[in-house]
């Protein structure tokens, strides 16, 4: 099986830039950014005291901050929603769904069904890079 670094690497290595924007926290997503070598990273700001979270969110991405995020980095590297391809699990990703060229759902929960162009269940992260 192949790990994420590889998969990550696999598409930079034919030109494919790769972002991470999720609902989580951005700083659970910077710590994902970095392991994992993504280009670039959004996420919520969740409220941290004395290197903890509180269990406040200062804001939440949700499916409308996913597609404002893609749309800044697209906007900022001169790029067009039509060269993006989504990668989601759930609801919050429908909206990115709607505005990507293509959109892979990934072990993805039921409301996703019917609103993606591919669907792979699996364990095996590498899966995806057949349909770039």
């Amino acid at each position: 099986m192949i790990i994420v670094e590889e998969v990550i690497q696999n598409l930079k290595d034919r030109e494919i830039i790769s972002i991470l924007v999720t609902a989580g926290p951005i700083q659970v997503a910077r710590l994902l950014g970095d392991k994992f070598n993504f280009d670039e990273i959004y996420g919520s700001n969740y409220e941290v005291k004395d290197n903890l979270f509180t269990g406040n969110i200062i804001k939440h991405l949700g499916d409308s901050g996913k597609v404002d995020s893609l749309m800044s980095f697209c906007k900022e590297n001169n790029m067009s929603l039509d060269k993006c391809i989504a990668i989601g699990d759930s609801d919050s990703d429908l909206e990115l769904f709607k505005k990507c060229k293509k959109s892979i759902a990934i072990n993805y929960s039921d409301i996703l069904i019917g609103k993606a162009d591919v669907y792979i269940r699996t364990e095996d992260i590498s899966d995806i890079l057949e349909h770039f």
